[in-house]
């Protein structure tokens, strides 16, 4: 994924926990994560790997495709 994407991916993923009242550091040990790096990740200064959006898109409840799908949308 380029930075671009990576920071968009970053965005959405960000926009959907926001939206459960889910906070990183509740998030992070459900994802597998630290707080700290899952914080990296969710502002694009690390890209998120598949195995990672797959588990994030379980917790919120979405197919992980839709935060990829429309990039300019």
């Amino acid at each position: 994924m380029d930075d671009e994407t990576n920071r968009l991916l970053a965005k959405r993923l960000r926009a959907a926990l926001d939206e459960l009242g889910m906070t990183i550091k509740a998030t992070a040990p459900q994802v597998g994560m630290s707080p700290q790096s899952l914080y990296r990740k969710l502002h694009g200064e690390r890209p998120v790997t598949w195995t990672e959006l797959v588990s994030l898109s379980v917790l919120v409840n979405r197919h992980p495709g839709s935060f990829l799908r429309d990039r300019d949308a």
